[in-house]
């Protein structure tokens, strides 16, 4: 947790104190983006550390946005994306999953909102899981998520 907390708020800090306040002095517009996770808003038994912590960088960065006048502030909250730390190779719609470079292309597509899900196929699975998470169960809206998905197979205790 601490892994995934404490460097976004400090780095997040550190930056804004030296280097965004010198850029807005001159009259130039910055951008912060933190990355968060789909996770963070159906957050997984067996990932609950992760997905709180998630849960954590979003909300911290909402409320930086909120303070910031002259900085734009924009949490990032991709699904799967295809690296080595998700364990998918190659990215498959069907299950979800996008490339490194189709979650970029989808951030810098959005830098001017306050919240991308990255790629186009997750600003869409986003909504979805959103929707459904306001009118489902979390333990229903996890099962379809993980049956589509092919992961959550195994049981934790």
């Amino acid at each position: 947790m601490a892994g995934n907390c404490y460097p976004v708020v400090l780095l997040t800090q550190r930056v804004l104190n030296e280097h965004f306040r010198d850029r807005a002095e001159a009259g130039a517009r910055s951008l912060v983006i933190n990355l968060s996770s789909q996770m963070s808003l159906a957050p997984v038994p067996s990932k609950r550390i992760y997905s709180a912590s998630k849960y954590f960088d979003h909300t911290f960065t909402t409320a930086l946005g909120y303070e910031c006048k002259k900085v734009d502030v924009l949490s990032v909250m991709p699904g799967f994306v295809a690296t080595n730390m998700s364990g998918f190779k190659q990215p498959n719609p069907f299950k979800g999953v996008i490339s490194a470079e189709q979650c970029a292309q989808g951030i810098l597509a959005n830098s001017t909102s306050h919240l991308t899900f990255g790629g186009r196929l997750h600003e869409v699975l986003g909504l979805l899981m959103r929707i459904a998470l306001d009118v489902l169960p979390l333990r229903v809206v996890l099962s379809i998520v993980g049956k589509q998905a092919g992961i959550f197979s195994r049981k934790t205790k």
